[in-house]
């Protein structure tokens, strides 16, 4: 976000409930994926604080 690229993904990643979360942290603006996950991943994404994907995909860095 501070280069101010925009980024995005496509992709089962993409799509992962699990992971789409940290993905927003780590400051990817799109996701891309089949049209009947979208409601899915809407939903997670709606019960997390930016505040809380930023914390995840921080987490998610410690990782690698």
């Amino acid at each position: 976000r501070a280069a101010d690229i925009p980024v995005a993904l496509c992709g089962e990643l993409a799509s992962d409930p699990d992971v789409a979360p940290a993905l927003v942290g780590l400051g990817v603006g799109e996701l891309s994926m089949s049209a009947g996950l979208i409601e899915g991943i809407r939903e997670r994404l709606s019960g997390v604080t930016l505040a809380e994907a930023e914390e995840l995909g921080k987490r998610a860095c410690e990782y690698t």
